[in-house]
């Protein structure tokens, strides 16, 4: 909104003033196009006629980003990603991926990036523990800070071993129980 306008009589000093509604911020007053004053308010002395216009922006937010579910994983590896939905009417910097084996995961953690601006990303995770939970979050950022989707979880695969069983002599006998294991299961072989 705007207020100070009216009828002034010449070499009168006229106020006029600049209210930004919420999610927006005032720029500027023109006049024909021309930047007369960057001030919300605007005091000027009574000459003439005058048509001002009070310009306004939408303000900048934090981006929106939403997490995708964790798939391709490995004893060791994964991929993830997320999907930046709005820039908040800044530019994204930054988009990727963040992970722990604790909630809430952070860039100030494990994080890696892929690309920047608005859509859908996906980035691989290396470096991980088999058999280990891990928590994930999307994050994007802009001038304006730094966005997380919500959490996901997902667990690497289980570390695998292979249990070769012979006889010896080999016509001495049968064995059994040779195959693959995963780390931690029992494992039973027999003669």
């Amino acid at each position: 909104t705007v207020s100070g306008g009216g009828t002034y009589q010449e070499g009168q000093q006229c106020t006029v003033t600049a209210f930004a509604n919420t999610g927006f911020d005032f720029t500027n007053w023109t006049e024909n196009g021309n930047v007369v004053s960057s001030n919300a308010n605007y005091t000027f002395t009574v000459t003439g006629n005058r048509t001002l216009v009070a310009n306004y922006v939408v303000q900048a937010t934090a981006p929106t980003v939403t997490t995708s579910t964790v798939t391709n994983i490995t004893q060791t590896t994964a991929i993830g990603g997320g999907n930046v939905t709005s820039d908040g009417g800044a530019t994204v910097t930054e988009r990727g991926i963040c992970w722990s084996t604790s909630h809430n995961p952070t860039v100030s953690g494990n994080h890696a990036n892929n690309g920047t601006g608005t859509g859908a990303f996906t980035v691989q995770m290396s470096g991980l523990t088999a058999n280990t939970t891990y928590y994930v979050r999307a994050y994007a950022i802009n001038s304006q800070g730094t966005s997380y989707g919500s959490e996901v979880s997902f667990t690497t695969a289980a570390q695998t071993y292979t249990i070769t069983v012979s006889a010896n002599p080999s016509n001495g006998g049968t064995v059994s129980g040779g195959g693959t294991y995963q780390e931690g299961q029992q494992c039973t072989v027999t003669a």
